[in-house]
């Protein structure tokens, strides 16, 4: 801590204490932690003080002993600290669901505090009841509040993969949103983009297109152009064309992405702009270009050789890219090292049972088969199949090519 920082956060802890006087107790002195929130562990000891206080003077089930309970809770997440302001949490709830003087909010409010700190812990289950509670708490009125808890229970619910319950309240949320909020509005662009994103990941890009189009626009009239918000929006738009085969309009999205980044917002090496360069490859891969391809690509793997893990998905993604543009370059030698490592940063990640295992394995039989090493091909291809159809079905596209790719080879099925 900076010397005169210190100075300041030492005076105002004993202002503090100076100012609880019999008349006075120091739980009146909790909000200077959210004046001067830079040293928890100085004023946790004070809030801990005003708690036992507000304990023996008025009872442990007093609906400011549970005020003071979550002001102490409040130190402790600031520092991540769940493990401990979880019970103090909980203590709060119960003497508020029991308080007579308790209003529905005050209980909402503790609900959704529990179940926010649940989430940050990664327990997802637990928070999506305590949601659930705070929804019915709430009430069926389309505020901005409503809105606000039906987005955090779609994300919960999201957080579990279980994407066909969050997507009903993604809806509800943008529905309140955009009845309520103008569209300058950025939390309403928010709920366009997250249920965009959702439709995304459930195989729905043509929905998906509508809404990150929304956002975009929102955004753009919230923030301006050069906010990254921006950028990465027109990253997920470009994802979306791309499946659909609009690539010239992902490209050129792609590209303003970009030079948002580069010119005022991220930065060359952040991972973020990484992001978008690997798509920009991608993108030009599928376009045919392949020299650009290359040179994008290799620029985002550099970056995330840096920025991240050596077993971060990323990482596995740009190695499996750059691997794919010199195999359609015929560089087998420089391609298969590289598939090979994405290879094993996905099993490590995912475990061998996962769809972008089966993705590196079916490049790596590609590159076998181009060497002419048809056995191997074969058994690599049964690998893929055998993942593909337990992962995502029998019917699924990827699994249809493979089977096709085996009767090719005399392999089968």
């Amino acid at each position: 801590m900076p010397l005169l920082i210190g100075i300041v956060v030492i005076a105002l802890a004993c202002a503090a204490t100076a100012a609880a006087a019999p008349n006075e107790p120091l739980a009146e002195t909790e909000p200077l932690f959210e004046q001067d929130p830079r040293d928890s562990r100085l004023f946790e000891p004070l809030y801990r003080q005003a708690l036992a206080e507000r304990r023996k003077e008025l009872g442990s089930d007093h609906p400011k002993v549970a005020d003071s309970l979550l002001a102490l809770a409040g130190v402790l997440e600031s520092r991540q600290d769940y493990q401990q302001a979880e019970p103090l949490l909980r203590e709060a709830l119960a003497i508020r669901e029991k308080s007579s003087d308790a209003t529905d909010d005050s209980v909402q409010e503790t609900l959704v505090r529990l179940a926010d700190l649940l989430v940050a812990s990664g327990d997802t289950r637990e928070a999506v009841t305590l949601y659930e509670r705070a929804i019915k708490t709430h009430g069926e009125a389309a505020t901005p509040v409503a809105a606000a808890l039906l987005k955090k229970l779609a994300a919960a619910l999201e957080a579990q993969s279980d994407l066909a319950a969050a997507e009903p309240y993604y809806r509800r949320a943008l529905t309140i949103r955009r009845k309520t909020l103008p569209l300058d509005d950025p939390d309403r662009a928010a709920s366009a983009y997250d249920l965009g994103f959702l439709l995304e990941s459930r195989g729905r890009p043509d929905e998906s297109e509508k809404l990150y189009r929304e956002a975009l626009t929102g955004y753009e009239k919230s923030f301006g152009a050069d906010h990254p918000e921006i950028a990465w929006t027109l990253k997920n738009l470009a994802d979306v064309l791309r499946e659909q085969g609009k690539y010239e309009e992902a490209e050129g999205h792609l590209r303003r992405a970009l030079e948002t980044l580069l010119e005022g917002t991220l930065g060359a090496e952040h991972p973020v702009t990484a992001a978008v360069q690997d798509d920009l490859g991608v993108t030009l891969r599928e376009l045919g270009r392949l020299d650009e391809s290359e040179r994008f690509v290799r620029r985002a793997l550099a970056t995330r050789e840096k920025a991240l893990a050596a077993d971060h998905p990323d990482l596995a993604m740009s190695l499996h890219n750059l691997g794919t543009v010199l195999l359609m370059r015929g560089d087998l030698s420089g391609a298969e090292p590289l598939f090979r490592r994405s290879l094993r940063i996905r099993e490590a990640v995912f475990g061998e049972r996962h769809p972008d295992v089966a993705e590196s394995v079916y490049h790596l039989a590609y590159a076998a088969l181009q060497r002419g090493d048809h056995a191997t091909a074969r058994q690599l291809l049964r690998r893929a199949l055998t993942i593909v159809e337990t992962t995502l079905g029998p019917q699924d596209p990827f699994a249809q090519q493979i089977r096709t790719n085996l009767r090719e080879l005399g392999g089968g099925r």
